[in-house]
């Protein structure tokens, strides 16, 4: 941790307190100094100088990998920045974006990963198959797959299909007390005909 501190003071420079403050997590591994001031004045710039000098950590045997959830409620100064690092060859990172498919998140993906000096790929979502939901199920209720594999198909009926869903719909099933755990057998218990006829997630993201 000392080795990469020394290299994020370096590299950062009279930026540190302005990815800091950006992103507050980050004073764990950087100390708060009193920041020699940037010849920019812009935080907007002084945000993207920031974030360039962490990423320029990086090395091909240690690269960077930054991921952005929901990138599809990204304004569009964000999406430059995005665009900013990504399009910079001397950076070694990946950045990985989970997003609602929409025309608006697909042409600035596109821009992203069309310029010359960047590359990547977009994949399209698919809805978790039967196997899928078993293997979520098992691991949830730390259950052998076989032990799970009815209540996988019941749920695998209904109109599912993300992780986040089977979620939300496991915790909606525990609240009303139709998923429990009993302590005796220190595993959890269910009624797969209470599953079959509890509503479906219709309200939540599928």
């Amino acid at each position: 941790m000392t080795a990469w501190r020394n290299k994020l003071a370096l590299v950062l420079s009279g930026n540190t307190a302005q990815l800091i403050r950006s992103i507050p997590d980050l004073a764990q591994i950087i100390e708060a100094p009193s920041d020699v001031a940037s010849e920019a004045s812009d935080p907007k710039v002084l945000l993207a100088l920031a974030l360039q000098g962490f990423c320029a950590i990086a090395e091909p045997d240690h690269p960077l990998v930054v991921f952005l959830d929901d990138a599809q409620w990204a304004d569009a100064e964000s999406w430059q920045l995005v665009q900013q690092l990504t399009n910079d060859s001397d950076l070694v990172f990946l950045v990985i974006c989970a997003y609602r498919e929409d025309d608006a998140a697909n042409d600035r993906l596109q821009g992203i990963f069309g310029h010359p000096s960047a590359s990547g790929s977009i994949w399209p979502w698919r809805r978790l198959d039967l196997a899928d939901t078993g293997r979520f199920l098992a691991d949830a209720l730390h259950a052998a797959p076989e032990q799970v594999r009815e209540m996988a198909a019941l749920m695998h009926a209904k109109p599912m299909a993300t992780p986040f869903s089977y979620a939300s719909f496991c915790a909606s099933l525990h609240d009303r007390s139709l998923v429990s755990f009993d302590p005796e057998r220190r595993a959890w218990q269910w009624n797969p005909a209470q599953i079959r006829a509890a509503p479906s997630p219709t309200t939540w993201w599928n």
